[in-house]
């Protein structure tokens, strides 16, 4: 076999695995959804603050308390929508669901006297706080197929989130039930990994980092996403 022969076949095979690479990247629409497990990089300080806060407005003296529970990580979902204009480009948008940032406490003291009570009047305080944050985000995804099946991609956008401030406090008066919402416009930036399966769904491996997700004020902190999700092409 001469060598013209050699890098002709050579040649034929390489055209080949880039078509058989290309046909798997259609335009066109596609809808899908994902499950995340989530973790936010924030401190316990913000909410030590905040129960400390309370406890002055109620009048309200612990005198040995538990430390405090704290739990960053959290299990998400959403759900997104599509266009892939082109082999190497798509944009995105749908809703995240990223979980919340969970704080448990616990003590036993007492509050200001009274006539009844000479030395104060002893109570447990049960005080939990649930940080959720969930929104629309928009994506710009640049895509690079590795075969006709595979495709790894970068991800860059935005997330139009809602934080929502949920606290409860428990004590000998009774339960009290509150919060607050703030918006925020945060970044966010991922890459992953997709497998297709019978020409029209598509499975999908990503990691997603929100940037600054929240506020100084009430929580602020980057949030790390690792999804598992599958959508549909039309």
């Amino acid at each position: 076999m001469n060598q013209t022969l050699i890098r002709n076949l050579l040649l034929a095979a390489a055209c080949w695995f880039a078509a058989q690479a290309a046909s798997a990247a259609e335009t066109g629409f596609y809808v899908g959804g994902f499950y995340s497990t989530n973790e936010k990089d924030e401190s316990i300080d913000i909410y030590n603050g905040f129960t400390l806060s309370a406890q002055q407005q109620l009048g309200y003296s612990p005198l040995q308390a538990s430390a405090p529970g704290f739990d960053t990580k959290a299990n998400g979902y959403g759900f997104i929508g599509g266009y892939r204009l082109f082999q190497n480009f798509a944009i995105e948008g749908g809703y995240m669901q990223l979980g919340s940032v969970k704080y448990r406490y616990r003590a036993n003291g007492l509050y200001p006297p009274d006539a009844n009570n000479p030395n104060g009047f002893p109570s447990s305080m049960t005080l939990n706080v649930d940080n959720e944050i969930g929104g629309i985000a928009v994506s710009a995804l640049g895509i690079l197929p590795v075969s006709y099946r595979w495709e790894v991609y970068g991800r860059a956008g935005v997330m139009f989130a809602t934080h929502d401030f949920k606290f409860y406090i428990a004590d000998a008066f009774g339960p009290i039930k509150d919060g607050f919402s703030e918006s925020a416009t945060d970044f966010l930036a991922g890459a992953g990994v997709s497998f297709m399966l019978a020409e029209v769904y598509t499975l999908r491996g990503e990691f997603i980092r929100v940037f600054d997700a929240g506020n100084k004020d009430n929580g602020e902190g980057d949030v790390d996403v690792i999804s598992l999700g599958i959508t549909v092409k039309f």
